[in-house]
């Protein structure tokens, strides 16, 4: 049947005849042997020097996205790439602050130590707004300890 305006009639999803069939694996060889050697053929596996060069050719400095290894993550905290750091995570970055407080205390921390923002701002990490916790549990301490003035002046804390 033919529309005013179309070129060909709407077979489009169920109304089409093939309509839920699969090729048959002949038809698939025939479809792969003509693929073979075509330029847009996606399918294609590269070596792996190639590999490796094509994903060198994208990581650290050579990426556009490229911002010095700084960013600033889904908590607010500022992260710095530092691969080799014993604080770092998976992907080679450290919590600025902890980076902060080593510096002022002249050593590594604990990782039970805990580094408190004392203005609550979680990217503010000036010295003088940074405090160290011997661990979790007397970090808690104190936001439990400022939740009931905080609420009684409107503002929420943060943990």
């Amino acid at each position: 049947m033919k529309l005013p305006g179309k070129t060909r009639p709407d077979i489009r999803g169920c109304k089409n005849p093939f309509w839920g069939k699969k090729h048959t694996e002949e038809t698939k060889a025939k479809i792969s042997a003509k693929m073979k050697g075509h330029r847009f053929n996606l399918g294609r596996r590269h070596s792996e020097t190639i590999r490796k060069h094509m994903s060198e050719a994208k990581t650290g400095p050579r990426n556009p996205h490229w911002n010095g290894g700084r960013f600033k993550s889904s908590l607010g905290y500022i992260l710095i790439k530092i691969p080799g750091h014993r604080g770092a995570n998976a992907q080679g970055y450290v919590p600025e602050h902890r980076l902060v407080m080593e510096a002022k205390l002249g050593r590594g921390l604990n990782d039970d130590e805990v580094v408190h923002h004392i203005n609550g701002i979680r990217d503010d990490n000036r010295p003088e707004n940074l405090q160290l916790f011997p661990s979790e549990g007397e970090h808690q301490g104190l936001h439990n300890k400022l939740r009931p003035i905080m609420a009684s002046i409107g503002k929420r804390t943060k943990a």
